[in-house]
């Protein structure tokens, strides 16, 4: 069956009995103007005989809700009534519940998300200034003074549909019985060109969040993880979620690891040592906190043992996060390159965290270098002192 057919208008008839207007058209192809725009419906417009607009989801019978059918379960119900709401461009919600004393659902309502009514809040005036109300403190003590709180009204999504699926339980047959259906709605459907947009279709799935891992893990962030995903894809219509969802992701994964990063990073150096022997690493912690970090790979080593008579270390790099400073220690090669031998992160600029991090260096090396160059030196050679 075609999803995209011509919208067509019912004739009604007469809108109301005083005869003001008596409607007997037979309006032929209403969405032909959509489709040259590049748009295609995937509801039929409708009218009761109150003139009031409905519209009628251009779904095969066979994806239809069928009331009287059982199901084992409400999951198995609830995802038959998403493929369904996927396929006509709506986005299903969880509603009306009754459960027995053992916590089992009786009674389940899944619904349309544009049912319900929105709040009447009141408009704010950003530029007027607000009234002031005196409130006590907690123990009666002195008074401060704070402005109420008014929010914009912002729900617009709402607009009382009363499309549904209801379902009951029937204790004989230990199943569940859809009794009901209400199949149109009061607001127009999603088209196939947004589909993409709805609130289901922008979750991310697993393999998403599996990609936006492994991309990360190469310091790339979610704007270009999301824009070389939709690249891989095909488009952005075939990626799930906008690039905002991708950020958002980002943040809940950030809010996820919370405290736990510092061991999180302790663990990956401690598997790297395990299957890479000439990788080394020292930390110093104080009250479970991480003040000092200094980490050599196999490469660094090779370096410095081949060009470790003369290192330079700047300690004016910090990061932005964890205010912590950067210590890299570097060299030049026989081709005048820089060269690494390895880095450091500290907490405090002081001479224990200093002298601990030059210790860990040597650990590292074992030998010293013949001339060590540091960022007061470069100011005494370049300006003459």
């Amino acid at each position: 069956m075609d999803l995209n057919n011509n919208l067509q208008l019912v004739d009604v008839g007469t809108i109301n009995s005083n005869g003001i207007a008596d409607v007997q058209e037979d309006v032929q192809d209403v969405n032909s103007q959509e489709k040259i725009q590049g748009f295609s419906r995937n509801d039929d417009l409708c009218f009761t005989p109150n003139g009031t607009r409905y519209y009628v989801p251009n779904v095969p019978v066979e994806c239809k809700p069928v009331e009287g059918s059982l199901w084992n379960s409400i999951d198995e119900a609830l995802a038959m009534y998403e493929n369904y709401a996927k396929i006509a461009g709506f986005t299903v919600r969880k509603s009306t519940t009754k459960s027995n004393a053992d916590g089992e659902y009786k009674l389940r309502y899944l619904l349309c998300n544009r049912e319900g009514q929105p709040k009447n809040n009141m408009a704010v005036d950003t530029l007027k200034e607000q009234p002031i109300s005196k409130q006590p403190n907690g123990d009666g003590s002195n008074a401060k003074d704070k402005v109420p709180r008014k929010k914009r009204n912002s729900n617009f999504i709402v607009c009382g549909c009363t499309a549904r699926i209801k379902l009951k339980y029937i204790k004989s047959a230990s199943c569940f019985e859809l009794y009901g259906f209400e199949e149109s709605h009061n607001h127009e459907l999603v088209t196939d060109e947004n589909k993409h947009l709805t609130r289901a279709q922008r979750q991310l799935q697993f393999e998403d969040q599996i990609f936006f891992h492994l991309v990360g893990m190469n310091n790339i962030g979610p704007t270009k993880a999301h824009r070389l995903r939709a690249f891989l894809k095909g488009g952005y219509d075939k990626v799930h979620g906008t690039v905002v969802d991708w950020k958002n992701h980002k943040r809940d994964l950030n809010s996820f690891i919370g405290e736990y990063d510092a061991q999180m990073l302790l663990d990956k150096f401690e598997s790297r040592k395990l299957n890479c022997p000439e990788f080394s690493f020292e930390f110093k912690a104080d009250k479970d906190e991480l003040v000092g970090l200094f980490w050599a790979d196999e490469t660094s080593k090779c370096n410095y043992r081949e060009f470790g008579d003369v290192l330079a270390f700047d300690a004016t790099y910090r990061t932005n996060k964890y205010c912590m400073i950067f210590v890299p220690f570097t060299g030049i090669d026989h081709h005048n390159k820089c060269v690494t031998f390895g880095a450091g992160l500290i907490k405090h600029e002081d001479i224990e965290s200093y002298s601990w991090l030059l210790k860990a260096f040597l650990k590292a090396h074992i030998k010293q270098p013949t001339l060590v160059l540091t960022l007061y030196i470069y100011i005494y050679i370049y300006s003459g002192w």
